[in-house]
C-alpha cells in the first residue's frame, strides 16, 4: 500500500483532495464550528481554489514532499464530509483530521485515525506519530487518547501528543 493510494474504511474513502472539491471543502472549512479551534480563520468562499493551489506541489510524500492531504468521502452517499493529513516532520509524521460539524460523534475522526496510523507505520515507515490540538478541543484530545496517542507536551494553546511504532503494534 503506498501513501499515495486511496485507503477505504468500513465507512470512508480517504482519497486525494482534488480541484472539484471546491464546493464541499468551502462547506466544512469556513462553518465556525469546525474551525473555531485552528490558529488560521475559516476558508472563506472562493478561497478553496488559492488554498488547493498552494498546497497542490506538496502533496506527494515523494523526495521534495512533506505533506500529504487526503479527502474524506463518505462511503455510503459519496459526500466529502471532511479532510485529513499527513506531514513529515524530523520528529516524525503529524496527523491531522478536520470534519465537517454535521458529522461530531460518529466516529469517523478514529476510524479516519486508525488508516493514517496505518499509513504512516506501514507503508512510509515511521516511527513516531505527533497529534496536536487545542486544549479546549475535548473531542480532538479524546480521539488521539482512543488511537492510543499519549499526552507528551502542553502548552497554553497547545496539547502535543505521540504514539511510536513499537506502541502502536503492541495494541495493533
Amino acid at each position: 500500500m503506498d501513501a499515495r493510494d486511496e485507503h477505504r474504511t468500513e465507512r470512508l474513502l480517504l482519497r486525494p483532495l482534488r480541484q472539484d472539491d471546491d464546493e464541499a471543502v468551502t462547506a466544512y472549512r469556513s462553518d465556525a464550528r469546525a474551525s473555531r479551534f485552528l490558529r488560521h480563520p475559516p476558508l472563506a468562499q472562493g478561497e478553496y481554489s488559492a488554498w488547493f493551489a498552494e498546497r497542490a506541489p506538496e502533496w506527494g510524500l515523494a523526495a521534495n514532499g512533506n505533506r500529504r492531504f487526503y479527502g474524506l468521502e463518505e462511503l455510503a452517499t459519496g459526500r466529502l464530509i471532511g479532510d485529513a493529513v499527513i506531514v513529515r516532520r524530523e520528529d516524525g509524521c503529524e496527523l491531522g483530521v478536520f470534519l465537517h460539524p454535521e458529522t461530531a460523534g460518529l466516529g469517523y475522526s478514529l476510524e479516519a485515525g486508525r488508516a493514517l496510523l496505518y499509513v504512516v507505520f506501514e507503508s512510509l515507515q515511521a516511527d513516531r506519530v505527533l497529534g496536536r490540538a487545542d486544549p479546549r478541543n475535548r473531542a480532538s484530545v479524546k480521539a488521539m487518547e482512543l488511537l492510543g496517542l499519549r499526552r507528551s507536551s502542553e502548552s497554553d494553546d497547545s496539547v502535543l501528543y505521540a504514539l511510536s511504532v513499537a506502541e502502536w503494534r503492541e495494541r495493533s
